[in-house]
């Protein structure tokens, strides 16, 4: 197993077309669940497919860099 060391949390969604992760801020050190039913339209860098996300499809994630 290789040596890595955790960076930062990033809010992250899957692509609807290409299921690319796609890290699009900065998660919050302690993140509330979210309660509001705004969505929130987020543009792949893969596929250049359009997506509509709702907060459930929104889930943190942690950067790994090598060592």
């Amino acid at each position: 197993m290789p040596n890595t060391v955790t960076g930062q949390s990033f809010d992250v969604v899957t692509c609807q077309s290409c299921q690319t992760d796609l890290a699009f801020q900065k998660a919050r050190p302690s993140r509330r669940a979210v309660q509001s039913a705004d969505q929130l339209q987020i543009t792949c860098a893969a596929c250049g497919h359009i997506g509509s996300y709702l907060p459930t499809h929104i889930r943190e994630s942690q950067a790994e860099y090598p060592l």
